[in-house]
């Protein structure tokens, strides 16, 4: 649509410069050539064979070239392959039929093309260049790209209104409905928004609210005044009543003329009835008055906290019988009087001052610790909190207080006080770091112990995070011990951290955490206790390493002497049992060839075939204790030989290779090899889901490789330790650790649904 308005645009103006260049071309060619070079258009001089005679000042700005480029040259060298098929060869054709518009693609100096519209004009005269033709170009490439924007925005609006649930609605300067969204279509019960169109809410509404509503669109054109969130009653013909909450503001043109109105109305229907149920509410709420009134009486009469109502001159209007036994005098004697007749006129002015700022300021009073001094002496400690009275135009009337008696805490807490003294004394005499941290690990204390411990003074220690201090422990705040104890308030067990210390040493401490409740602002502190166990950790670190590497030789002695045994029990099925079954059966064989009665010769047979079966089962039994090829033939061949008999047997295809170099391997290293290969063909064949396995052996040096790549489903490599809990994860670990033991290297890639790949290194000679 804004293309071929553009376009229509574009013809007329250019047929209108066509037919002045055409009258001066025959009355005035100087004038011709004036107007030409300085017409903001585009135009091209082309003679009748296609040449290009001149360009203007538009043409050469257009295509980026240089103008004695272009003169002289066919004009259809400007053009692309494609648009060169639009003008025949005889460049007149272009306009046989006229004033002609074609749509070109010219190759610009920096060798990228745009879209031009092209209008041609045969120009005639008497002289030897009649035939000529004048072309005008017009660039729509930046048009077009206009028009995707356009088309785009267009698609939004289009989702928008088809899909957002308010009523979203265009109209007319007359209140007709131009375009409206999907919503009120429903709304109206109509097919389509189409069906909307040139419509007005008489057509959808009763007169009265139709009528309502036009009044007040007017009123927005001819003010320019929108209306912002009208709630408004909608009455359908059909008697439905449904009630939207409404926006309508004025729309304008281009020139800021008001050429209609958008309109945004939400169905607020459900909020309507919620707000006639909570006026139904209201009406109950003069029993819940008499109700909460016979509560409130209760709770005086009962309730050991002091409760207290007063006017704005800190006079009693109302207290609780905890209040009356305190003063000593029945309630309705207390009634009109003040804290100055019951108080020493100290505490009773301060009381006062308390209240009169709450009345005036409408700030409450929480928690404060008040000392209350009676006339006969008698002190008692309470936790106090006001709050102003409203009336119901709230306007403060007086205060509301609750007092409760912490006598006994108050004692206990300075008793408290007294003992922290003692025990600072003795915390500063102990060999341990100990220092006090709130809920915010800030370091409130320390005892110096802990300063030396760390090399630090103790302005670099107190009111310091702990982190600061702490930390960088060997894995951070990691399982931190305070976090756990501010959680639950628990005894933390002693945790042991590692920390480069500010000149450079590693030491390692032992660290519990105990809770201590601060009584005064109920806040949560922590004692961390620290102590110095470098020497033990060294120790425990040396025996442990000892210890590991005695169990995995242990392991690998373990594990060659099961494999000698092995063998030497198949060897003995081999000589004893093997050789005693194949020698019972050619007796057997030779009775049966001397015998003629058929029942005899019949029994015989079965007797065959069973010590034949013997014989297959011991031969079997041998390969499984300790396969014969691995000491017969060697490693490579016997490799070879499980693969065969583990993934082939299971239809999974292997490929095999070997570099062919020299590997020469000790008995043990063989058996060690041998069983490392056997685990992991066997994992592949329970676990992997492989179709193809990879096995590679190859020589480095004086290592040996071992390669072995399935395309099974991988699996986390990160998870393997969790593994232990099933015979892979333990089976990959007892691998690694046995090649430990060799001097060997154990290596693992793997991703889940990628395959796995395993490669085994080992040195030659052990």
């Amino acid at each position: 649509m804004i293309k071929d308005e553009f376009l229509v645009d574009v013809k007329q103006k250019t047929k209108n410069i066509e037919n002045d260049i055409k009258y001066l071309v025959s009355k005035d060619e100087k004038a011709f050539f004036l107007i030409f070079d300085n017409c903001p258009y585009p135009i091209f001089l082309i003679d009748k064979k296609g040449i290009v005679e001149d360009l203007n000042k538009a043409a050469v700005k257009l295509l980026k070239f240089d103008k004695n480029e272009i003169k002289g040259n066919p004009f259809t060298k400007l053009l692309t392959k494609d648009s060169k098929k639009l003008v025949n060869n005889k460049f007149n054709t272009f306009t046989k039929k006229g004033n002609t518009n074609k749509e070109l693609n010219l190759v610009f100096e920096d060798k990228k093309s745009a879209n031009v519209n092209c209008s041609a004009l045969p120009v005639s005269d008497n002289s030897d260049r009649s035939g000529r033709i004048v072309l005008f170009a017009h660039n729509i490439t930046k048009l077009e790209e206009a028009q995707k924007a356009f088309a785009f925005k267009s698609s939004l609006l289009t989702f928008l209104l088809d899909n957002i649930p308010d009523h979203i609605y265009f109209k007319d300067k007359k209140s007709h409905f131009i375009q409206a969204s999907k919503s009120v279509a429903e709304q109206f019960g109509v097919k389509s928004v189409d069906d909307l169109i040139g419509k007005t809410d008489f057509d959808y509404f009763t007169k009265e609210h139709a009528k309502s509503a036009y009044k007040d669109e007017q009123k927005i054109i001819k003010t320019g005044k929108s209306i912002e969130v009208k709630m408004e009653k909608e009455t359908h013909p059909d008697g439905r009543i449904t009630w939207v909450s409404t926006t309508k503001i004025p729309r304008y043109d281009e020139e800021g003329n008001i050429i209609g109105i958008l309109g945004i109305s939400r169905d607020v229907t459900e909020k309507k009835k919620l707000e006639e149920k909570l006026k139904e509410r209201i009406e109950k709420l003069g029993e819940e008055v008499v109700f909460k009134s016979n509560l409130l009486t209760y709770l005086l009469e009962n309730i050991p906290d002091l409760i207290y109502f007063k006017d704005k001159n800190s006079r009693f209007v109302e207290i609780s019988k905890s209040k009356a036994d305190q003063v000593g005098l029945p309630r309705e004697e207390v009634l009109s009087k003040t804290d100055f007749d019951y108080f020493t006129k100290e505490h009773a002015e301060q009381a006062f001052q308390d209240e009169q700022k709450i009345i005036e300021t409408g700030k409450p009073i929480k928690a404060k610790i008040e000392k209350e001094t009676h006339p006969d002496g008698r002190i008692n400690w309470v936790s106090t909190t006001k709050i102003p009275r409203y009336d119901e135009e709230e306007n403060v009337i007086g205060t509301l207080g609750i007092s409760r008696d912490i006598t006994d805490k108050v004692l206990a807490e300075k008793k408290l006080e007294e003992s922290a003294n003692k025990l600072k004394t003795i915390v500063n005499a102990v060999s341990e770091g100990l220092a006090i941290v709130d809920e915010k690990y800030v370091i409130r204390e320390a005892n110096e112990s802990l300063f030396k411990l760390f090399g630090l003074k103790r302005e670099e220690v107190i009111n310091k995070k702990c982190s600061q201090i702490f930390s960088p422990w060997e894995e951070s705040c990691k399982d931190c011990p305070l976090e756990k104890l501010f959680n639950k308030s628990e005894i933390s067990p002693v945790s042991e951290k590692t920390k480069v210390l500010k000149n450079g040493t590693i030491r390692h401490f032992g660290i519990q955490c105990y809770p201590i409740p601060n009584y005064n602002d109920k806040e949560l502190k922590s004692v961390i206790s620290i102590r110095d166990i470098t020497e033990r950790k060294n120790m425990e670190k040396k025996n442990i390493q000892n210890y590991k590497r005695k169990m995995k030789n242990l392991s690998h002695k373990l594990t060659l002497a099961e494999e000698h045994e092995r063998k030497k029990i198949a060897t003995t099925l081999h000589a004893d049992i093997g050789q005693t079954l194949a020698f019972l059966k050619l007796k057997i064989g030779e009775l049966k060839e001397k015998e003629s009665s058929p029942n005899t010769r019949k029994s015989l047979e079965e007797v065959h075939n069973l010590v034949q079966n013997a014989i297959t089962s011991t031969r079997s039994l041998m390969t499984q204790i300790s396969p014969s090829i691995l000491y017969e033939l060697g490693f490579l061949p016997a490799v070879d030989w499980l693969a065969e008999h583990i993934l082939k047997e299971n239809n999974i295809k292997y490929d095999f290779s070997d570099d062919e170099k020299e590997k020469p391997l000790t008995n043990d290293l063989s058996i060690l090899l041998f069983q490392a290969v056997r685990e992991l063909l066997v994992n592949i064949r329970k676990h992997a889901k492989a179709k193809k396995v990879q096995i590679s052996i190859k020589r480095n040096k004086e290592t040996i490789q071992i390669e072995i790549k399935d395309d099974g489903i991988g699996f986390d490599i990160s998870a393997l330790d969790s593994y232990c809990e099933n015979d892979v994860g333990f089976g990959l670990l007892n691998i690694r650790s046995r090649l430990d033991v060799v001097g060997g290297h154990f290596e693992i890639e793997s991703h889940k649904n990628k395959g796995t790949k395993i490669t085994l290194k080992a040195p030659i000679q052990i």
